[in-house]
């Protein structure tokens, strides 16, 4: 978005589909990383840092892991195929 009335207007929308309070964040440009945490309260072991590659998906719209990435990757009508993640070292 890119102005905070066109950014209001869609966290309003979202707030009243939901009917809850709704996060909003800045967009940061740059390399996408992510990292799994597994554990059961008694032992927690992290994974590797890694980074999401979106080159797959420029026709969806996406570049960035989204609630839409993640509920649809893999769907190739939405253009939505499983990103290519590597580990980085």
């Amino acid at each position: 978005m890119h102005s905070e009335a066109r950014a209001i207007e869609e966290i309003e929308k979202v707030i009243s589909h939901y009917n809850r309070e709704a996060i909003v964040e800045e967009f940061i440009d740059g390399k996408e990383l992510t990292v799994g945490v597994l554990g059961n309260g008694n032992k927690i072991l992290d994974l590797p840092v890694l980074e999401i590659d979106f080159s797959s998906c420029k026709n969806s719209g996406e570049y960035f892991y989204s609630w839409r990435m993640k509920e649809y990757q893999g769907n190739t009508e939405m253009g939505l195929t499983r990103p290519s993640i590597a580990p980085r070292g």
